[in-house]
This record gives structure tokens, C-alpha cells and sequence, in this order.
């Protein structure tokens, strides 16, 4: 049985970029010859971590659902919003479900802390992307 973790899934992902050197022409004529066979199904098992929804609905009407990195508030068509919560030290690594340990996150912030991009200093509560020191909405962790 394989597992992919998240950062293997991203090296993956990472290794089939392409240069950015190609034609748009180019590009499309290789998406046409690809078909439906080109992707598989695996099944596998996996542990998954539970969390308890009222601590992030919580932690996100307490930020007015604005992201505490950029302040920005995204919302669809009926004006409902959309953010997300991240867990600054994963579950999968001993992190625990608690607002202490927890952003609140536009998705794109979010997607960065994912991949490493951005970073958060616990003792410091100092947030970081691409290793320059950001000014971010702390006021409650």
C-alpha cells in the first residue's frame, strides 16, 4: 500500500511543470493528445484527523470572517462568506484542535501555509512569507 503524503503530492505536482518557454500552441495540442486512461484511480487507506467544526465556525465569526494575514473577506453571490481555518502545527504532527493553534485564512494564505510559503513563528507570533516578516491581525491568539 502507498501513501502520498501532502508535501510528496506537492513534489509530485512541482515535477511536471513545464518550462515557461512553450507556445500556448504547443500546450494545447499536448492537453488534445492526452486522454481519459492518462489518470488513474488508487485506493488506499488513510488515518484522518477529526476536528470540531464549532471551534473553526467560531474562530471565523470572531475574525468577521477576514482573513488574518490580508483582511480580505470573500463572499459568493448571496453576499455569504467563504475563509478558512488552518492549523498552525498539524494534527498529523501533534498539533492539537484549538483556537491557539489555529488561523483564520483566505484561501490563497491558506494554500501558502500549505506549501510552506508562508510561516508562523509561535513564539514570536511572527507570520512570514517567502521569509520576509508581514504585519498581520494577532490580537487573539
Amino acid at each position: 500500500m502507498k501513501y502520498l503524503s501532502r508535501n510528496r503530492t506537492f513534489d509530485m505536482a512541482k515535477s511536471v511543470t513545464r518550462p515557461k518557454n512553450k507556445d500556448p500552441k504547443q500546450i494545447l495540442k499536448e492537453l488534445q493528445s492526452l486522454d481519459s486512461s492518462s489518470s488513474d484511480i488508487t485506493t488506499y487507506k488513510s488515518k484522518r484527523y477529526f476536528r470540531d467544526p464549532r471551534k473553526s465556525a467560531l474562530l471565523k465569526e470572531l475574525y468577521e470572517y477576514k482573513c488574518q494575514i490580508c483582511g480580505i473577506r470573500i463572499t459568493d453571490d448571496k453576499n455569504n462568506p467563504y475563509i478558512e481555518t488552518h492549523h498552525i502545527q498539524r494534527r498529523s504532527q501533534g498539533g492539537v484542535d484549538e483556537p491557539r493553534n489555529m488561523l483564520v485564512l483566505c484561501p490563497n494564505h491558506h494554500t501558502m501555509f500549505g506549501l510552506g510559503s508562508a510561516k508562523i513563528d509561535v513564539s514570536t507570533k511572527k507570520v512570514y512569507i517567502n521569509n520576509k516578516e508581514v504585519d498581520w491581525t494577532n490580537k487573539h491568539i
